[in-house]
């Protein structure tokens, strides 16, 4: 799933978390990595850390700005263990 968002360099990385957080849903272990590649080098930790921090570069106009492709993985927040709690009996 592809999908585009404008942010200011001086960002920090939870803030991309949050938007992904409203995109997704109930989601948990979400890992933000720098570039395409899912491995451990390029894995974005630090929530505090601004985009510039992490070597992403802006621009002062929207339409003139670089692109980056960020790639981020997590599994579903599933709070219910036992599937049955939730049907109604009649």
């Amino acid at each position: 799933m592809n999908f585009e968002m404008t942010l200011n360099i001086n960002a920090n990385l939870q803030s991309v978390k949050n938007i992904l957080h409203a995109k997704h849903g109930r989601i948990k272990d979400l890992i933000i990595y720098k570039d395409t590649v899912i491995k451990e080098e390029n894995e974005m930790r630090d929530d505090m850390k601004s985009l510039k921090e992490y070597g992403l570069v802006g621009g002062f106009i929207k339409e003139e700005a670089p692109h980056f492709s960020l790639c981020y993985d997590f599994k579903p927040k599933n709070d219910c263990h036992d599937p049955l709690i939730l049907s109604w009996v009649r």
